[in-house]
């Protein structure tokens, strides 16, 4: 079937998703996560889905372009990989690489922490993961073990760009209240404008939470309740160090969560001891062996097979680093975008050829 097709036969509202994607979470809006499989290369595919409805405001149009911009402009194994995105009447689709290990929450017990050798593990991978996001000027902003996936060999990938911001420059500040509340930095909640080294903050929260097995506070806070519990540093310093935690453990995520003018660049965290007998090339080539394997957390339901024509009957669009989208004429338009190496079955010109024995 095509794309609009499966939007108006498959009921995805009778599907249970793989995840639930707070795109826009201050409006209590959600985009779904569905698996699907693509039927001409066998492939299982996550298909990210926001309706049309909750996309009014050119606000919302212009955070949802800006996700897909910033997916198309990353080449990194550590980053969930943009397929294809399209839009039909009704919905916006975004077509992604499919992580079968689940995510960092879903391995990581209630109260439960990493061994220090398995910690170290997939924090490397992570912080090589900001890395390549904050040497290309892009922000993440809702980092959180929820958006830290594992694939099918192990390794990690950052997804969910929902919040993300691009051109962020090392002085660089914004100001939007965005984020997932236990892990926002305080400055992000008192409206003086932040920077990249938000990201470090919450990288600091997820490393406690692996490494201990408790985040700084209770995970359902409001962001008032937030915001008065992290300006006091102070109630943060009383959990140093931490009894039964390595030392340069407790001291690198001590440093993660200091007041912005004191904490550690993403650079500062790759030369802190914890790290210091990490191997980054070999992190940077995926060469060292997980530690551990956790099993494929496929769907035990029977997801639809995806055979999309229409979108890759047009030539790929290719818009310029600093395109400006016109929402006001062609709202939607912007959003068709084919990853050039998702579509190399096609010819050429991109159109589908019956006679092709790859079909």
């Amino acid at each position: 079937m095509s794309f609009e097709e499966m939007d108006h036969q498959v009921d995805f509202d009778d599907l249970p998703p793989i995840r639930e994607s707070y795109f826009l979470k201050l409006d209590k809006e959600e985009s779904k996560v569905y698996l699907a499989n693509y039927g001409p290369l066998g492939l299982k595919v996550a298909v990210k889905m926001v309706r049309k409805s909750n996309l009014m405001s050119l606000r919302r149009l212009v955070r949802a372009y800006s996700e897909i911009q910033i997916l198309r402009t990353i080449e990194s194994p550590f980053i969930v990989e943009l397929l294809a995105a399209f839009a039909t009447s009704n919905r916006l689709f975004m077509i992604m690489e499919y992580c079968e290990r689940g995510d960092m929450s879903s391995i990581l017990g209630v109260d439960e922490a990493f061994p220090e050798d398995i910690g170290r593990f997939y924090l490397s991978e992570i912080v090589f993961g900001i890395r390549y996001l904050h040497t290309s000027n892009i922000m993440h902003r809702d980092l959180k073990l929820e958006n830290i996936v594992i694939d099918g060999d192990g390794h990690l990938k950052i997804c969910d760009f929902g919040f993300s911001k691009m051109n962020m420059l090392d002085t660089t500040r914004t100001f939007t209240l965005c984020g997932t509340v236990p892990y926002t930095a305080p400055e992000v909640c008192d409206y003086s404008g932040y920077g990249k080294l938000a990201d470090i903050w919450s990288f600091g929260v997820m490393m406690k939470r692996m490494m201990t097995g408790q985040l700084i506070y209770p995970e359902r806070v409001t962001m008032t309740t937030h915001k008065e519990i992290v300006s006091k540093f102070e109630d943060i310093e009383k959990e140093f160090p931490m009894p039964g935690v390595e030392i340069d453990t407790a001291d690198l995520i001590r440093q993660c969560l200091q007041p912005e003018k004191d904490r550690l660049s993403i650079r500062g965290v790759m030369r802190h001891n914890f790290f210091s007998k990490t191997d980054w090339n070999a992190v940077a080539s995926r060469s060292l062996p997980p530690p551990v394997l956790p099993p494929s957390t496929d769907c035990d339901y029977s997801y639809p097979t995806l055979v999309p024509l229409e979108p890759f009957n047009h030539k790929l669009i290719q818009y310029p680093a600093n395109f400006e989208p016109q929402f006001e004429e062609h709202p939607y338009e912007n959003f068709n975008y084919v990853n050039p190496n998702f579509g190399l079955w096609a010819n050429p010109e991109n159109e589908i050829d019956d006679d092709d024995d790859k079909f």
